[in-house]
């Protein structure tokens, strides 16, 4: 059993595409890009080892470019046959082996697993950053993308990538969190419009709020709802939602059987995942005491010292508890 990973190669920087889509190929994986059909004319040449399937619709209306709509990955990968699917934008590379896919098939069945990527400035070293602001690969069993309901997400424009594991999570399906490394990401500035991050921000808590999703959320979800219905901040509502993921999901570390041998005093298995897990949750602590910090400043900086009482109280907190 393999992994068809569905994605929408951009009709630029082709190179570098097809350099990643190159490493999920290595891996065993089969890719199916989705595109209009203009797009597939343009780019299908360079890329003899990715399926096609022609979009019948595009967000140009809605976000100025011919994004593919979320819904119809989905739909491609359903009629895809695989039994476990993927969804991975075409500029991630995928760095494993045939077991550690053997280990991401074992834990998609029934459910989803996904992770962030790591930021590097070249191939030639793997040591980088860990992307906290968001998620780069959706490994799932096909029939969970029967459950999302429709939307107006694309790839391409922010927040899919917190929609892909918050529906499961809602309605109650096994979702887990890979922590070990696995994709990669040369880093480059970010072209998407700062428009996208708050009105497709404003979108996710719409759909969170109405339509089915609203019968299954919970208290804290309901809370991070609750919290920013009137907020204009999108940015604490991303914070809010991505703690409440690390919340809600497992955390599952891959271990390669070749370094396990050289462990003995303890479990090996249990060694690593200790050490895997500690780093982890050291990174991610880090990494949104820095954030919130320097979010909070901002308001600091900007509003009346009367108004910014609870978040000096707030800023307060979060620089004692850095030290």
């Amino acid at each position: 059993m393999g992994i068809t990973i569905a994605t929408s190669i951009a009709p630029r920087n082709i190179e570098l595409q097809r350099d990643a889509i190159a490493s999920w190929k290595k891996l065993g994986l089969e890719a199916i890009s989705v595109n209009s059909k203009e797009e597939i004319e343009s780019i299908k040449d360079f890329f003899p080892d990715v399926k096609f399937a022609e979009a019948g619709r595009n967000g140009r209306a809605i976000a100025g470019k011919p994004f593919v709509y979320f819904d119809d990955i989905l739909q491609v990968l359903e009629a895809s046959g695989s039994e476990i699917c993927g969804i991975v934008n075409s500029d991630i590379y995928l760095f494993g082996n045939e077991s550690m896919v053997d280990f991401i098939i074992k834990e998609a069945r029934d459910g989803v697993i996904f992770g962030s990527r790591i930021d590097i400035h070249a191939l030639s070293s793997l040591k980088g950053e860990e992307f906290f602001q968001g998620f780069d690969y959706f490994i799932f069993s096909r029939e969970i993308a029967k459950i999302y309901p429709p939307t107006d997400f694309c790839l391409g424009v922010p927040w899919w990538d917190y929609w892909a594991p918050l529906v499961p999570v809602v309605k109650c399906f096994p979702v887990k969190q890979l922590i070990t490394p696995f994709a990669y990401h040369l880093k480059h500035s970010t072209r998407w419009s700062s428009n996208y991050f708050r009105d497709y921000g404003r979108n996710l808590l719409h759909y969170l709020r109405h339509g089915d999703l609203a019968t299954y959320a919970e208290g804290g979800l309901s809370e991070v709802m609750n919290a920013h219905i009137k907020s204009i901040d999108i940015t604490l509502l991303a914070v809010s939602l991505a703690g409440y993921l690390y919340q809600k999901t497992g955390k599952v570390v891959y271990h390669d059987p070749s370094s396990l041998s050289s462990y003995t005093n303890i479990s090996s298995r249990e060694y690593l995942t200790i050490k895997e897990e500690l780093k982890y949750y050291k990174n991610r602590q880090k990494q949104l005491i820095t954030l919130l910090t320097d979010h909070i400043t901002g308001f600091h900086n900007s509003l009346s010292w009367r108004i910014t009482a609870p978040l000096r109280w707030i800023f307060e907190r979060l620089a004692s508890a850095d030290k």
